[in-house]
């Protein structure tokens, strides 16, 4: 591994968190998943995330990178960081601080953001829309989510629902 600047990025679904190590030009360094949901509580689903996250902070030192931040993509509305709620494959996943716990908790910036407009900016940023300006993204799994990205940017819309594409 390499002194660049890399970026730890976790994928909170409704029965998985997968989570890995990325460097700034999309290259995957390290990734691992564990199952979550069912009749896990809300603690245990962020002790589950501290864990995740700590596990890749861990593999980044063995490797003398450089960590620049935490990206995580979640279940539900999300608007400055916070999970306002809008899912119910999570217990009392509703005004959860994300962006605050694990900033302070590991002293680096965090983007959170709905898992559905996370994967959009992925797509537009590595994969197979990199060169697209305007693009409509659906993901089906537990539910039904989506993504949109106008003019190179992902439209949030009113109160951050733009996306909000399915239930």
């Amino acid at each position: 591994m390499t002194n660049h600047p890399h970026a730890i990025t976790l994928d909170l679904g409704g029965t998985f968190v997968k989570y890995a190590l990325i460097s700034n030009s999309g290259e995957i360094l390290f990734q691992r998943k564990l199952p979550i949901g069912g009749e896990i509580t809300r603690e245990d689903t962020l002790d589950v995330i501290k864990n995740s996250i700590q596990q890749v902070i861990d593999e980044a030192e063995k490797g003398n990178v450089e960590l620049k931040g935490i990206g995580i993509g979640t279940l539900g509305i999300v608007d400055n960081g916070v999970v306002l709620g809008g899912t119910e494959n999570l217990d009392r996943w509703h005004n959860v601080d994300l962006g605050t716990i694990y900033s302070n908790m590991f002293d680096l910036p965090v983007f959170v953001d709905n898992d559905a407009n996370v994967m959009g900016l992925g797509e537009v940023s590595f994969g197979a829309v990199k060169d697209c300006s305007d693009v409509v993204f659906l993901t089906i799994g537990i539910g039904i989510g989506g993504a949109i990205v106008i003019n190179g940017q992902l439209y949030g819309g009113y109160k951050n629902r733009g996306g909000e594409l399915g239930t």
